[in-house]
């Protein structure tokens, strides 16, 4: 089943951002599974929205490289994750 993944970083900002993912998605190539990503500053920090073929193809891009590349950049805590089930994507 497809899920949502809704990230909230504490802290983090839109350069951040912006060099995790030029790290994450090299030449604009989505990990295997990842079917769309936004990305926004909220209150205190910002907020990265995916969406994905199943919550296997989130945690596997969760543990061999969002974690390590969080990690080289000193962002080890404040995050929360929140994982909805997806029935339908409407992308117009």
């Amino acid at each position: 089943m497809a899920i949502l993944v809704v990230g909230e970083a504490t802290g983090v900002t839109a350069e951040q951002d912006a060099a995790l993912a030029k790290r994450l998605y090299p030449e604009g190539s989505p990990p295997v599974g990842c079917r769309m990503r936004l990305a926004g500053p909220m209150a205190d920090g910002w907020r990265i929205v995916t969406l994905w073929d199943s919550e296997a193809d989130f945690e596997r891009f969760r543990d061999d490289m969002l974690v390590p590349a969080l990690a080289s950049i000193g962002q080890t805590t404040g995050a929360t994750t929140t994982i909805w089930p997806i029935e339908t994507a409407l992308i117009f």
